[in-house]
């Protein structure tokens, strides 16, 4: 087996958690929301509820691609452990750091413009298109390991 399809046989298995995750996180909201309308959400709102879901699925598997590569090319276990959480929290929470391209702070905007939010206007395009190019940007990185990194063990 190649070291590409194993990464990304790994890549699915991660990716199937958090899927599920938001796909009962979604239909529990799309009932409760429908409970407090008094009747089903039309298509426009399921489908709204649908690309959020996707775009929350998008952002959290880029950072589990983070996760996944430092795993792969950290010597120590601490480090595997700390270094995706420090790039999570500047990401997150400093947008200073990454400017117009903070992924966090595009995926609130597209988020905000997909349900709705009135005091966010705008197209939502751009900010939703830099989630998967950043997916597809860490998926190569990941993807690029070479064998020998994959077999390295971790040293503590």
């Amino acid at each position: 087996m190649s070291t590409a399809a194993r990464l990304l046989g790994q890549l699915a298995g991660l990716g199937v958690v958090p899927a599920a995750v938001i796909s009962i996180s979604s239909s529990v909201s799309w009932v409760i929301i429908s409970i407090i309308n008094g009747e089903p959400l039309g298509w426009a709102d399921s489908g709204r509820v649908v690309l959020f879901g996707l775009l929350s699925w998008v952002l959290l598997t880029t950072f589990a691609l983070l996760g996944m590569l430092t795993g792969i090319r950290s010597k120590q276990e601490t480090t595997a452990l700390l270094v995706p959480f420090v790039i999570w929290s500047a990401v997150a929470f400093v947008p200073a750091i990454t400017g117009p391209l903070s992924v966090t702070e595009q995926f609130k905007r597209a988020s905000s413009i997909i349900l709705q939010n009135t005091t966010v206007t705008g197209d939502a395009t751009s900010s939703i298109l830099i989630r998967p190019a950043f997916l597809a940007v860490m998926t190569v990185i990941v993807l690029a390991t070479p064998r020998h990194r994959m077999r390295s063990g971790l040293n503590e």
